[in-house]
């Protein structure tokens, strides 16, 4: 062990190695008699620490500071200076709940036992699944920092397991009848804000900040960029505009004030004013499977709109800014509205039905009890080529041909039909 004072300075350092690992450090004293006491207790602990007798000075430290410091700490340090401001204050607001409620001051406090009762005890008060997650997935966070950072030495909440989330249908979208009487009963504003809610799908803070510079009228289709700040994937996404979403964008912009910079500058209607719209328009809040309406539904409401349209899942993936087709098409498309009734009747079929059933006699009777046929030979069940011309296809089966009808933009034509067998075997 060396104690010394470097050229240039005027207080002492130690130099000394343990297990061939060398040390350099500072005593922050000016006296060699000081120096030389606290180089000789660093040793010690050091050997100690070696040895497994004493915890490392960081765990030590952490130890003795208040568990909310700690949390202040990873706050400014742990989390990346761009997340979000919302995320920045759940990452808070979260961890500093359970604390309280779990008469958590210190490390030592803390046990994951504590942590399952709490959760418990919320569910029977009514927080859902996925809200819970949420805030073991910020405790978790928090606790894997000071485990990489050697302030505690395994997350104490390792064992909690994550709740499994129902996928319990209780939200809905609106049908095109119900979205026309909205729009029909609602002001002029908020007419035009449930359009473009509806045929975007933009999330209510995206609508918030849309601004007049993100907006191009003039190319053909009409595109809007989306802010990456606000966007909840942060990406910058170019989206086309419909037809209906151009009018209504230009009837803001025709009735608003001047020199705003916002789109939506009255702000954004909340549930109460807009399920007070809903009654306006005679449309119930719940239906009979007791799914609820709320402004998120109008982003349900445009994935429905996309399904129903013949939209490719892929494309409508795109334009729902879903980081999976499986959210667009199974959480966010209303089974209840898509026609699969509709779509089964494009399946041909494979027998006629007076010969459907395999039995000989009553059941059918066009077969003899010898088991032939009583079908003229002329009329009986033919097979064809499925790319013969459509005079052919009228009057045959074709097993294979799938049948694929255009869309017109992204509702289907009026003029929609699904071509059928015309000639059915007596």
């Amino acid at each position: 062990m060396r104690v010394f004072r470097p050229k240039g300075s005027t207080k002492y350092r130690v130099r000394f190695s343990l297990n061939r690992v060398k040390y350099d450090l500072p005593l922050h004293t000016t006296y060699k008699e000081v120096a030389q006491k606290r180089a000789t207790d660093l040793k010690k602990e050091k050997e100690f620490e070696l040895a497994g007798l004493l915890a490392p000075k960081a765990k030590r430290k952490a130890a003795d500071t208040p568990l909310r410091e700690l949390l202040e700490d990873w706050l400014s340090i742990g989390l990346p200076p761009d997340v979000k401001t919302k995320h920045r204050y759940y990452s808070r607001s979260r961890p500093l709940r359970v604390f309280e409620d779990c008469g958590w001051n210190y490390l030592k406090d803390v046990t994951a036992l504590s942590f399952q009762n709490w959760i418990a005890k919320s569910r029977r008060d009514g927080k859902s699944p996925k809200t819970l997650n949420d805030y073991r997935s910020h405790l978790n966070s928090f606790f894997t920092w000071l485990t990489d950072h050697d302030m505690i030495s395994e997350n104490p909440l390792r064992v909690v397991k994550q709740l499994k989330v129902p996928t319990a249908d209780s939200k809905r979208a609106l049908t095109i009848q119900e979205l026309r009487a909205l729009c029909e009963a609602s002001p002029w504003y908020r007419r035009c804000l449930y359009v473009v809610a509806s045929h975007t799908g933009l999330r209510r803070v995206e609508l918030r900040q849309l601004t007049w510079n993100r907006l191009d009228l003039s190319s053909e289709p009409a595109t809007i960029e989306m802010n990456p700040e606000t966007t909840k994937n942060g990406k910058r996404d170019l989206l086309p505009l419909l037809p209906d979403v151009v009018d209504a964008i230009k009837e803001l912009k025709q009735k608003s004030p001047p020199n705003r910079e916002k789109i939506f500058y009255k702000g954004i209607s909340e549930n109460p004013r807009f399920r007070k719209d809903l009654v306006e328009a005679g449309i119930p809040d719940e239906d009979s499977r007791g799914r609820r309406l709320e402004f998120h539904s109008f982003r349900r409401t445009f994935a429905t709109i996309l399904a129903n349209s013949n939209v490719s899942p892929s494309m409508a993936k795109i334009m729902m800014r879903h980081s999976s087709i499986s959210l667009t098409m199974q959480l966010y498309a209303d089974r209840h509205l898509v026609p699969l009734a509709e779509e089964m009747k494009k399946v041909q079929r494979l027998l006629p039905s007076p010969t459907a059933s395999p039995k000989i006699g009553k059941t059918c009777p066009n077969l003899s009890k010898d088991g032939k046929s009583r079908i003229p030979e002329e009329d009986s069940l033919k097979f064809t080529d499925p790319y013969k011309t459509r005079a052919h296809e009228s009057e045959s089966l074709s097993f294979a041909h799938h049948m694929v009808a255009e869309g017109e933009g992204f509702e289907p034509s009026d003029s929609l039909t699904h071509r059928t067998i015309s000639n059915r075997v007596p």
